[in-house]
């Protein structure tokens, strides 16, 4: 099952995203029981 996110959240990264600016985002992998940290860039 996916993840929930907040729809506030949704929007900014939306926005992000459709500004092609990059966003840096911090996440739990449940499959990896580990947190992530980087930047996700639009154009890749």
């Amino acid at each position: 099952m996916p993840a929930q996110i907040e729809l506030d959240i949704w929007a900014t990264v939306c926005e992000t995203i459709m500004s092609n600016k990059a966003l840096d985002m911090t996440y739990y992998s449940r499959s990896k029981d580990k947190v992530h940290s980087g930047a996700l860039h639009s154009h890749e």
